[in-house]
């Protein structure tokens, strides 16, 4: 359980400053997506960044619980199919997370309150500091 405090630590902010990104700066993230769109060498790069990283984290936490290493596992699992997207349908992955505006606000809304609750967890949460003290 430490070990899933660490990683809600990391990405519970990192997907707090993504998702607010999302909402207040939507002509970068089109313009990062068309970047995407037309280098197919980013867009496998990215395919194998996020397979490591949703690998390890699966590799680490696939506890199917309802606690905090619920929303690492989800956050993993969800890495590996985005992953897979952008190696094998880089056009679908595209498509499917940034194809109008009002699709970048769902993302970067879900992204703020994954996060929120992954940092709330990590930091704040009674249960993260009972893991911690128990190390």
């Amino acid at each position: 359980m430490a070990a899933a405090i660490h990683l809600a630590r990391i990405f519970g902010p990192l997907l707090l400053i993504v998702g607010i990104w999302h909402l207040f700066y939507r002509h970068k993230v089109m313009q990062a997506a068309k970047g995407l769109k037309t280098n197919s060498t980013v867009m496998y790069l990215h395919g194998i960044i996020n397979l490591i990283v949703g690998l390890t984290i699966v590799t680490m936490f696939n506890h199917w619980v309802w606690d905090l290493t619920l929303l690492v596992t989800l956050f993993g699992w969800f890495l590996i199919v985005r992953g897979v997207l952008a190696l094998y349908w880089p056009d679908v992955l595209v498509s499917l997370q940034l194809s109008s505006e009002g699709c970048l606000t769902f993302w970067g809304i879900v992204w703020i309150v994954w996060g929120f609750f992954m940092t709330w967890l990590g930091y704040f949460c009674e249960m993260g500091r009972h893991a911690m003290m128990n190390r």
